[in-house]
C-alpha cells in the first residue's frame, strides 16, 4: 500500500517536471471594460399623439470591452423596437465610435412597451416613431460611448449558476398608475 502512494506521488511529481519544461502557456490579456447609461426620455412636447405623458424615464446603454487587441461593443436601448435601416446605421456608427469590427457590435432592445419604436415613421405600426427621437438615440448612443470609452478599466470575467425570478409580480395592473 505505502509502494503505491510513493509510486502515485512520483508519477505526479514527474508529470509536473515535464510539463514545467513544456512550451509556456499563451500570454493571458487583460480585460478592460468601460460602460455608461445616458437619459433618453423624451419630454412631453416632443412624444408622438399616442403618448400623454411619461411614467419612467428610459435610459441607452453601453459598454465596451476590450481583451489584448480585440474589442467588443454592446448597446441596449430602452424602446420596443429598431427599424432595420436604422439598425443597419446605429450598428455602423458604433463600430467607427468603438473602434470595433462591426461583427463585434450587438445592439438591442429591451423591448419595453412604454416607448417610441427607434424609426423615423411616425406611422403603420401600433407603437409609433419618431424622427426627432432617432436623432435623440443617435446623439445619445455616442454621448455613451464616448463615455464608455472614458470609463475604460481594468476587469474581470467570471460565471455562476443560479435562479432568477425576473417576471414575479410585473405582469400586474396598476390602478393607481393606469398602467
Amino acid at each position: 500500500m505505502h509502494i503505491r502512494r510513493l509510486r502515485s506521488a512520483t508519477a505526479i511529481l514527474a508529470s509536473a517536471l515535464i510539463l514545467s519544461n513544456a512550451a509556456p502557456a499563451a500570454e493571458v490579456s487583460e480585460i478592460r471594460a468601460g460602460a455608461a447609461r445616458v437619459k433618453i426620455t423624451p419630454t412631453a412636447i416632443d412624444m408622438p399623439p399616442a403618448y400623454t405623458k411619461v411614467n419612467d424615464d428610459i435610459y441607452l446603454r453601453a459598454a465596451i470591452i476590450e481583451s489584448g487587441k480585440k474589442r467588443a461593443a454592446l448597446v441596449v436601448i430602452d424602446a420596443p423596437t429598431i427599424s432595420a435601416p436604422v439598425h443597419d446605421q446605429l450598428k455602423q456608427q458604433i463600430a467607427r465610435t468603438a473602434k470595433v469590427p462591426i461583427d463585434n457590435v450587438m445592439l438591442g432592445t429591451t423591448h419595453t412597451h412604454n416607448s417610441i419604436r427607434i424609426d423615423p415613421s411616425d406611422t403603420g405600426i401600433l407603437l409609433p416613431g419618431s424622427p426627432k427621437f432617432v436623432k435623440q438615440v443617435q446623439q445619445a448612443m455616442l454621448e455613451a460611448l464616448d463615455a464608455a470609452e472614458e470609463n475604460m478599466k481594468p476587469a474581470r470575467f467570471g460565471v455562476g449558476k443560479g435562479k432568477a425570478y425576473l417576471v414575479t409580480s410585473r405582469n400586474q395592473w396598476s390602478h393607481e398608475l393606469g398602467r
